[in-house]
């Protein structure tokens, strides 16, 4: 992978086989436990299968010594930003509905979402909360609004700790954040939106790719 690239990898979690649970943490199996629906257990496991897979195949190792820390900042449980152990690998996860997206990027701290398109969410309820003091509701959709402040969010490691509000979008990007960010949005197919937040003001090449004959190959990729 260039230095100047940040590959994102996509996956539909109907490609779930039960060696991909094999790929778990412990941490990891206990949540997908949890899980009541079927559908969110595929997400899951497909999201965390699907990161380590992208990491060995850049990182040139097995897939079996790639170790992901997500230890919380305030709390130090395993639910925080993952950070990739002994490699200069920025990573990301994300899934909703039918989509499942990793981001990895050796440039910089890196945040992706995807959303589902949903028309029965009540948007204009929840603009209110996302809308910055300077931010004027324009016709930008509002999951592509959601997505592209997720992925902000998820790139600072600050997540739900910092309100959306707080981000203010304008044509071009981001208005009077203090940080450089470069802010894309991606392709993941008809109904849904999603954006990539890579946080560096260099040149960055964004290269979408399908993920599904690293989930049906693993170590043979």
């Amino acid at each position: 992978m260039e230095k100047s690239t940040c590959q994102v990898w996509w996956a539909a979690p109907g490609l779930a086989r039960s060696w991909h649970e094999d790929l778990l943490t412990p941490p990891e199996r206990e949540r997908m436990v949890r899980l009541r629906r079927h559908e969110d257990k595929q997400r899951l496991m497909i999201g965390n299968a699907l990161l380590r897979l992208t990491i060995a195949q850049a990182a040139g190792c097995p897939v079996g010594e790639v170790v992901i820390d997500r230890s919380c900042p305030d709390c130090e449980k395993p639910h925080g930003k993952p950070t990739v152990v002994g490699h200069d690998l920025h990573v990301s996860v994300s899934h909703s509905g039918n989509r499942v997206a990793v981001a990895l990027t050796r440039v910089a701290q890196v945040g992706i979402d995807v959303e589902q398109v949903d028309p029965r969410v009540h948007v204009n309820e929840l603009l209110a909360n996302i809308l910055s003091p300077d931010e004027i509701a324009t016709d930008m959709d509002f999951f592509t609004r959601w997505a592209r402040k997720e992925a902000v969010l998820k790139a600072t490691g600050l997540g739900l700790r910092m309100p959306m509000s707080k981000l203010t979008l304008g044509p071009q990007g981001l208005i009077g954040f203090d940080r450089p960010c470069v802010l894309r949005d991606l392709q993941p197919g008809p109904g849904y939106c999603a954006a990539v937040a890579v946080l560096t003001d260099a040149p960055i090449e964004i290269d979408e790719r399908d993920g599904s004959w690293l989930l049906d190959r693993g170590d043979d990729a």
